[in-house]
């Protein structure tokens, strides 16, 4: 799980790396066409000011944005074994995604509790052993005291063992609650990363 986190962010911070790059290419541009008007006479010195302390900032996001690339290539290197000079290029393509549909997950959980192997095999144990002991006391046996201990330590284990499995289900599905809403925020992030691209695009079309 770690392994596919460190490189699904790797695959996000590439990705605002690329936006970067287009916003700043942009705004080389812009840049370029502000030095042209004042050499022309047609803007003053102190215009281009704005542009280069905007494009100073882009450049620190993205130098960061970097580091934190290499960050997470290194930490992913570690868990896969590899030699950290070695070369990685991440190519998989991002999976569709499509929210976890959860409105009847109450429901969900108790079914997969209900039909989780371990639980289901301690059942019929319980079952097989209160055979044994209605047979051992049927017909006197001394061994059928400790049938019926038995039986309730199966009882015991079991009531444990729905008690956690219900506890790991819950716990998983609110690890996924939690990836839900990064994936939102990194839509957020996306779509401010496009508008600011648009922006730019719309200064570089303007004369």
């Amino acid at each position: 799980m770690q392994t596919t986190m460190d490189s699904a962010c790797g695959i996000g911070f590439q990705q605002q790396a690329n936006n970067l790059k287009t916003q700043l290419g942009n705004l080389d541009t812009v840049i370029a066409q502000v030095n042209l008007q004042i050499k022309l006479g047609l803007k003053i010195p102190a215009d281009i000011y704005s542009y280069n302390a905007q494009k100073s900032k882009l450049e620190a996001v993205q130098k960061a944005i970097l580091n934190s690339i290499d960050s997470s290539m290194i930490a992913l290197k570690q868990e896969l074994g590899l030699d950290i000079n070695r070369n990685v290029v991440l190519t998989s393509n991002l999976i569709p995604y499509t929210k976890f549909d959860d409105s009847d997950i109450n429901n969900l959980i108790a079914k997969a509790i209900q039909t989780n192997y371990d639980i289901t095999k301690y059942k019929q144990e319980i079952e097989i052993t209160q055979i044994e002991y209605d047979i051992d006391f049927y017909y006197s046996d001394l061994i059928a005291d400790q049938v019926q201990l038995s039986i309730e330590d199966k009882k015991a284990t079991l009531a444990t063992l729905t008690i956690t499995q219900e506890v790991d289900l819950r716990t998983v599905y609110n690890s996924l609650k939690s990836l839900e809403n990064a994936i939102e925020a990194d839509k957020l992030t996306v779509e401010a990363d496009q508008i600011n691209i648009g922006v730019m695009q719309k200064n570089t079309e303007q004369p």
